[in-house]
């Protein structure tokens, strides 16, 4: 279980970064790609140091799923639109959860 949390944790801080860029060349948002490249590079990192074996990456993925999940939650609550808040609040919420299970299972 752990090890596919890894890799999820991994495409997932991938996607983040993609978000951030092309929330960029959208909407020309600079705060959308320092923050994109900045959580996504976390996210990264994170799934690296979960690859070595070390709980901190975990611990690492979890908090920076648990922040993005606020500012996911609210631009959702904000805009009301599904793109693309509410797609990357429950892609993030479902990273979290598997991150949960995988300190529990």
């Amino acid at each position: 279980m752990k090890s596919i949390v890894t890799y999820i944790v991994l495409v997932y801080g991938l996607l983040v970064i993609v978000g951030g860029v092309i929330g960029f060349l959208k909407a020309k948002s600079s705060a959308s790609l320092i923050a994109g490249v900045v959580s996504g590079l976390l996210v990264l990192v994170a799934g690296f140091i979960m690859l070595s074996g070390m709980a901190l990456g975990t611990y690492l993925a979890l908090a920076t799923t648990f922040i993005l999940m606020g500012v996911f939650g609210v631009r959702l609550a904000k805009t009301k639109a599904f793109m693309p808040s509410g797609m990357l609040f429950i892609l993030n919420d479902l990273v979290f959860i598997a991150l949960i299970l995988s300190l529990i299972l």
